[in-house]
């Protein structure tokens, strides 16, 4: 072991210096500025030092005084150096500061994996790796929900940090432009559902009550399921999109390095805008959709008053507030994934595509699913409400 110290460099802006070189352990001793001027004297002679010693590797960090991308990036290719050859890497004493510096490269983006023996997928693995990446995706949902409930209450807390121009136009474009699709496809579910109950309906001389169960679907289910699925393909998909480019272009990691969080940066007006996007396309669903029963009914020869009376004798409030209460969580639901797909986004162009992609599918999924515990929850309670005395 030397007793000397060995020093690479000469320049005030960065040193570095053997402390240790035993046999199975190289201690080295990083000193001064680690930005693009003291990264461009140290990174030579440190990775070929680091390359010829084929051992356990050890960085002390006390005497760095400023380290930005420039040097998280030199510290990640020496430890690509000593992890590449089998060999441990270790980094003491480096400022809290410089360390979330440092955790924005990930060892996993700089250190190549390594080439083992493939496999050939069995049953077994497949259905294992299926397993593993639910649980994993189950448990980064939990942590984004986290996230974003303490930013939720952050701005309630502090209602001047929001950005209300912000979340009007991102409620122009979630509700106001997406007035025409969501009529459209209404009106035309709704012309469907009651011509194709017509018929039924008339061969037991029911066929008055078209108006009845075309407005209970409307309003208690496909009302706010429909908006809700257009909601992820127009709106949720755009956000992934959108929090993926700049996931992509390294925005958010530039807004970690400037201390800002981009959940409560990126993601709480969007929530929040479409919380409120959600109920107002979801009644406008409605009434197209009843409508369109009336259309069909009225062309039958009925009434408008005769329908009237059959809609306001069937069909209250309840039903319709069932609905709304759906389309609100609907609305969190669909933006928060959307949001969360988009920060998910891993490095490449086609990276976008598939967050988008990964954002309806997963949207369409989770609305189905609780829309189910819905259904089964007011079914309960109408069952229970009847059953009582």
């Amino acid at each position: 072991m030397p007793s000397a110290k060995e020093t690479a460099s000469q320049s005030p802006v960065a040193s570095f210096e053997i402390l240790n070189d035993s046999a199975d352990l190289l201690e080295l001793k990083i000193s001064g500025s680690l930005n693009a001027g003291g990264v461009a004297e140290l990174w030579t002679p440190t990775t070929q030092k680091i390359a010829q010693a084929g051992k356990n590797i050890r960085v002390d960090a006390s005497a760095v005084n400023l380290c930005d991308s420039t040097g998280a990036v030199f510290l990640r290719d020496l430890q690509r150096l000593a992890v590449s050859g089998g060999h441990q890497f270790q980094i003491d004493n480096l400022r809290p500061e410089f360390a979330k510096t440092l955790e924005i490269f990930p060892i996993d983006s700089i250190v190549p994996k390594k080439n083992g023996v493939r496999r050939s997928p069995n049953l077994v693995i497949t259905v294992g790796e299926a397993t593993w990446n639910l649980i994993e995706d189950l448990r980064n949902q939990i942590i984004f929900l986290g996230q974003l409930s303490a930013a939720l209450y952050h701005v309630m807390l502090h209602p001047r940090q929001l950005h209300v121009k912000k979340i009007l136009q991102i409620f122009q474009a979630a509700a106001v432009e997406g007035l025409p699709i969501v009529g459209l496809i209404s009106l035309l579910t709704g012309l469907i559902i009651a011509s194709q109950s017509v018929g039924p309906l008339r061969t037991y001389g029911a066929d008055i009550h078209v108006i009845y169960l075309v407005s209970l679907i409307m309003f208690r289910e496909l009302g706010p399921i429909m908006t809700a699925i257009l909601l992820a393909g127009r709106t949720g998909s755009a956000f992934a999109a959108e929090i993926g480019t700049m996931k992509v272009n390294e925005e958010l990691d530039a807004l970690k390095t400037m201390g800002l969080d981009p959940v409560r940066f990126l993601v709480v007006e969007r929530v929040i805008a479409g919380f409120w996007a959600m109920p107002f396309l979801t009644i406008y669903s409605m009434l197209l959709g009843s409508g369109a029963a009336f259309i069909v009914m009225l062309g039958n020869g009925y009434s408008l008053s005769a329908l009237y009376v059959e809609l306001t004798t069937y069909c209250n409030v309840t039903d319709v507030m069932e609905g709304m209460l759906k389309s609100f969580f609907f609305g969190v639901l669909v933006t928060g994934v959307g949001c969360l797909r988009g920060i998910q986004t891993r490095a490449g162009a086609s990276s976008v595509g598939i967050s988008t992609t990964r954002a309806v599918v997963s949207s369409i999924i989770l609305i189905i699913a609780s829309d189910c515990i819905f259904t089964f929850i007011s079914t309960t309670l109408r069952a229970t409400t009847v059953s009582m005395p």
